[in-house]
């Protein structure tokens, strides 16, 4: 398993997964695709540092940024969902396990340490069912 800060430095090394410029940032995603596969975390709560993508700063924070006020499901409907990017990533990095499983990993320490209820199987939301690794599509 890579360590988060392994797993960061070589999301930056790759350009923007939507325009393929370079310098990029990294957004945690959050809401839109993730919501209904019980990623979505609340304001408070730490950003899972597995499910970022890198983003050219004008499609994260800048006039067509998915943190700056447009939205991210008006984001994702003009850029594509931020799962098909995590997607995208996963197979472009290549790990020997998925980057979803690393966040699955990643967020049970993390709420088994916080006290809260970590994630368990039915929850899994890195099954390939819920992912959309079969013949449906998860939207």
């Amino acid at each position: 398993m890579p360590s988060v800060s392994e797993h960061e430095r070589r999301l930056r090394e790759l350009p923007c997964i939507v325009s393929e410029r370079r310098p990029v940032t990294l957004h945690h995603c959050h809401g839109g695709s993730l919501k209904g596969l019980g990623w979505h975390v609340g304001m408070a709560q730490r950003q899972n540092p597995f499910l970022q993508i890198p983003l050219h700063a004008e499609f994260h924070i800048g006039s067509r940024g998915i943190d700056s006020g447009t939205g991210v499901v008006t984001w994702e409907n003009r850029y594509g969902s931020q799962l098909d990017h995590l997607r995208e990533v996963d197979q472009i990095l290549s790990y020997e396990e998925s980057i979803f499983v690393l966040a699955r990993r990643w967020e049970f320490e993390h709420r088994s340490k916080s006290g809260a209820r970590p994630v368990d199987e039915d929850d899994d939301p890195g099954s390939e069912a819920r992912l959309g690794g079969g013949s449906e599509e998860v939207r």
